[in-house]
């Protein structure tokens, strides 16, 4: 209901010409659309906007400055890293070697680089890290490489390629400190789990600026002990301590579980099943006389698994139910490649797979690649 509850303020706000946002993640920005869009009038617009993180930078750079600064696309980033890298060999006491000899060290220092800059660690903290350490130790010598490294490649990148992402929300985060861009605003904030250390820092500059942030979240309050909503709990307890050093007044407003119409086992699963202080002895069981909301089968292999599988979804379909709103759910797709997808073939039940793919296995790739 979070997001319910989202969507009526914004209406309010819509319907009484208030500026406001909503803050949401990259991929989640098209499914927001579509649903307000059929949600507020038409005039909407004026006054509200859908944005993610990305698209705030560019609308304040619009503004104050900054649009020009081109974003670091993927296959530049690698070319400049892996030009740095060779530059740096005879440099590096730790990663000398490798960065001469192994191209793979190249995707792996981008992703220790932007680990460590989402966590807004940067090349001068590395060496003070490094400091802190005992001369000839491997540790010291491999932060004393990043350090190095980090800097060399974000003085390249900065030249030749702009900003990449976590500079650009830096670069974001310093203009709101000299620009009141949200003042008179309201900040919606919805389907996040969690923030960079950039992201934090935008957030607490809109914390300052709106008349009200609020971030909607997915957990049943940040004392919780569930260990499946720890990380989102992290997330509330660090919003609420940036609130209290940002001299914000902070309202908790936790939303009553919705059970009304769900099966008994579902709301019981959804209660106990990560709850391990629970015995058998103080568990609660559904009512004989209800209907089965969940379903046990053990099978003998794979073969036997994708077959009752396909029965179940043909059983379902004959009650009603239409294709779409049925999933199949596994560990490991490619486990199953080639059993359940026959099996479900077999029974004439169509079905989507979704999985991540290689591009390097793309007709239009695997020619580049030949032809290289």
């Amino acid at each position: 209901g979070k997001t319910e509850q989202v969507i009526r303020a914004i209406e309010q706000d819509a319907a009484s010409g208030i500026r406001c946002f909503l803050l949401v993640p990259e991929q989640q920005a098209y499914i927001s659309e579509r649903d307000l869009t059929a949600r507020l009038p038409s005039s909407a617009g004026r006054c509200f906007e859908i944005v993610n993180f990305s698209r705030l930078a560019e609308d304040v750079f619009r503004v104050y400055g900054g649009v020009a600064q081109n974003a670091v696309s993927g296959g530049a980033r690698a070319l400049l890293m892996w030009d740095t890298l060779r530059r740096l060999s005879p440099s590096l006491r730790q990663y000398g070697r490798s960065a001469r000899a192994d191209a793979a060290l190249t995707a792996k220092m981008l992703s220790a680089l932007e680990e460590l800059r989402n966590n807004g660690i940067d090349s001068d903290r590395l060496e003070e890290a490094a400091a802190a350490l005992p001369d000839g130790s491997a540790l010291r010598a491999k932060l004393n490489d990043l350090a190095l490294i980090d800097a060399a490649f974000g003085a390249a990148s900065g030249e030749s390629l702009g900003m990449g992402a976590a500079e650009r929300l830096l670069r974001l985060a310093a203009l709101l400190e000299e620009h009141a861009y949200f003042s008179g605003s309201r900040i919606y904030i919805d389907s996040f789990t969690s923030f960079t250390a950039p992201e934090y820092a935008v957030l607490r500059a809109l914390l300052h600026q709106a008349d009200c942030v609020t971030v909607a979240l997915c957990t049943d309050g940040p004392r919780s002990r569930m260990m499946h909503f720890e990380s989102v709990n992290r997330t509330a307890r660090r919003l609420l301590r940036m609130a209290d050093d940002a001299g914000v007044q902070a309202e908790q407003q936790p939303l009553p579980p919705r059970s009304a119409g769900k099966p008994a086992e579902l709301c019981i699963l959804e209660r106990e099943l990560w709850d391990f202080r629970l015995v058998r002895s103080g568990r609660e069981f559904p009512p004989q006389g209800e209907p089965r909301a969940v379903h046990t089968l053990v099978c003998s292999n794979l073969y036997e698994e994708a077959e009752a599988c396909a029965i179940r979804i043909l059983g379902l379909i004959q009650n009603g139910m239409h294709y779409g709103d049925i999933a199949v759910v596994v560990r490991d797709t490619e486990t199953y490649r080639g059993v359940l997808d026959a099996a479900l073939e077999r029974y004439g039940i169509p079905y989507f797979l979704s999985e991540r793919t290689d591009l390097s296995c793309k007709p239009l790739a695997r020619l580049i690649l030949s032809a290289l």
